[in-house]
């Protein structure tokens, strides 16, 4: 991870963007928190054969304070109707790995707290949709590169439901227009699985006034690609996000370097 940041930080590679090992992104209405699971880890979730320390509690506490401040600046802003927050260990899972302890322990109350709207992830190979309390989705989006396994016990559990879950190879789109993010679930066919539809959640304000979005109109496209390396998998969306915007541009008289006028706005990101 440090090399891929290094290559951000020191090298004029413009199709390659990881600031940093956690960071934001922001879109009209709204913000991407990308978040280091593993740093908030001491053991990979699986098998006994995969448990080996990561990081350390200085290190824990750190990226957990840094989270939580992210989230509560977001949630404060009147500008943002959507949180969306990425990293690669699932919260919940119902496949090969499993819900992951630490995680469920640390983010998952602040994702409850602080009103995120969804949480993107990969690391088991598969596709799922689980929804938690307090209306947070839960979307895995591992199936890029290899078929992982389903635990059918899990899928079958009261809480938190599963709304879907396969381990056919694809990736998720996420849509937000007029007020909406639209979840979709699409194999290597191009056939859409799985939809699912969602207002944001109320952030400020709760139980006193009617959430209203300030995003306006517009429609910003989140593309969740999930490989194994997450990294590789954000600069490889970017690049072609770049490649597509120049070409459309050049197409409409645009000089090839920014999208025409009228273009959506789009933001893909990958873990």
């Amino acid at each position: 991870a440090e090399a891929q940041v290094t290559r951000t930080t020191s090298t004029a590679d413009d199709e390659w963007a990881l600031p940093s090992r956690q960071h934001t992104r922001t879109f009209p209405g709204g913000i991407v928190v990308n978040i280091d699971t593993i740093a908030m880890t001491t053991y990979a979730p699986g098998g006994d054969d995969l448990r080996y320390v990561f990081g350390e509690a200085s290190e824990i506490e750190a990226a957990t304070n840094w989270v939580e401040a992210e989230l509560k600046a977001a949630a404060a802003n009147e500008k943002i109707d959507w949180i969306i927050v990425a990293g690669h260990y699932p919260v919940y899972s119902v496949a090969e790995h499993g819900d992951t302890p630490e995680i469920l322990e640390a983010v998952m109350p602040l994702l409850e707290k602080y009103g995120v709207d969804a949480y993107l992830c990969g690391h088991d190979h598969s596709l799922q949709h689980i929804s938690g309390a307090s209306a947070v989705e839960y979307f895995v989006s591992g199936g890029g590169a290899k078929r992982g396994e389903l635990n059918h016990d899990q899928v079958h559990r009261a809480f938190p439901p599963t709304r879907f879950a396969v381990i056919d190879p694809g990736f998720t789109t996420h849509v937000i227009s007029d007020g909406w993010m639209t979840t979709k679930f699409i194999n290597n066919q191009g056939v859409t699985l799985h939809e699912y539809t969602q207002a944001p959640r109320c952030k400020r304000g709760c139980g006193t006034t009617t959430t209203t979005s300030s995003s306006g109109g517009g429609e910003v496209l989140l593309v969740l690609i999930t490989a194994v390396a997450a990294a590789v998998s954000v600069c490889l969306a970017l690049a072609l996000w770049r490649r597509l915007v120049r070409r459309e541009g050049a197409s409409k008289g645009g000089g090839g370097v920014k999208p025409a006028p009228g273009l959506y706005a789009k933001l893909r990101v990958a873990l």
